[in-house]
């Protein structure tokens, strides 16, 4: 407050001079794995003010490119573009950047573990026309092809959630089979990818209880042995074995909060 003195009237008057500080919201920036994601300007101490402009970059791991960015905080923001800018909202923002894999092997300078070569193998006894399993310091090996909903018949799930059970095609693209390929146990070759839907929704909610399905024939074989995979909420897979010991149905006890999972055989 400034007191000053007017000459007409010979008394002071008052003027208030009013400064205010601009209000900065945290800005978090994640990776969902395969790389990293960091803020390239606009942000102080990982804070940003109204309308202030945010720019983004990821870096992919070997063998992995950028796909997307993913948020829900209100902002605008171009999902495909790396790097990418937006205007900060009056709130906290969080944005996570999504990879996916390039379909190929990195190359021993980008991360193959020393002393191992990319080499393929195959079973000389394998007279079918499925991909054998390939492990970490292999060439992978080409994707498998999510499950038609109409091959599997049969499919029943008893636990938790209840609800309208499906199962449906995988989504979550290439991350999710490269997972399920490195995964594999030896021995073992993989038939179809899915997913469990309950009331139409892919989501991370605990599936606790019994499933079975029947085995689409063209991959049903004497002394054949099927199991399940899934892949868990961190990224972590589980093996999920067959209890029914049918030779044409496959049934598992799962405990998973996941919704990916993959049919896996061993002859």
């Amino acid at each position: 407050v400034q007191l000053s003195e007017n000459p007409d009237h010979h008394r002071p008057e008052a003027s208030i001079t009013i400064f205010t500080k601009k209000i900065q919201y945290n800005v978090i920036v994640n990776s969902g794995g395969h790389g990293t994601a960091s803020a390239v300007s606009g942000l102080v101490n990982g804070k940003a003010g109204i309308e202030d402009q945010v720019t983004l970059s990821a870096t992919p791991d070997p063998g992995y490119e950028f796909d997307r960015w993913e948020t829900n905080s209100g902002i605008t923001i171009n999902s495909m573009a790396n790097p990418a800018t937006f205007t900060m909202i009056a709130d906290a923002v969080s944005v996570t950047a999504k990879f996916k894999s390039t379909g190929h092997a990195p190359s021993p300078s980008a991360g193959t573990k020393p002393g191992k070569t990319p080499t393929s193998h195959t079973n000389p006894k394998d007279d079918d026309d499925d991909d054998d399993h390939y492990h970490e310091e292999d060439e992978p090996a080409p994707a498998p092809k999510p499950v038609n909903p109409n091959a599997v018949v049969g499919m029943s799930f008893i636990g938790t959630p209840a609800g309208n059970i499906k199962i449906g095609p995988q989504v979550q693209g290439l991350n999710a089979q490269h997972t399920f390929r490195m995964n594999t146990p030896k021995g073992w070759k993989e038939v179809f990818t899915f997913n469990m839907t309950v009331n139409d929704k892919a989501d991370y909610s605990l599936k606790k209880g019994t499933l079975s399905f029947s085995i689409p024939t063209q991959y049903l074989r004497a002394g054949r042995k099927f199991a399940i995979l899934g892949i868990d909420k961190n990224g972590n897979v589980k093996v999920f074995n067959d209890i029914d010991l049918k030779a044409d149905t496959i049934t598992v006890n799962l405990d998973i909060e996941g919704y990916a999972f993959d049919l896996i055989y061993s002859d």
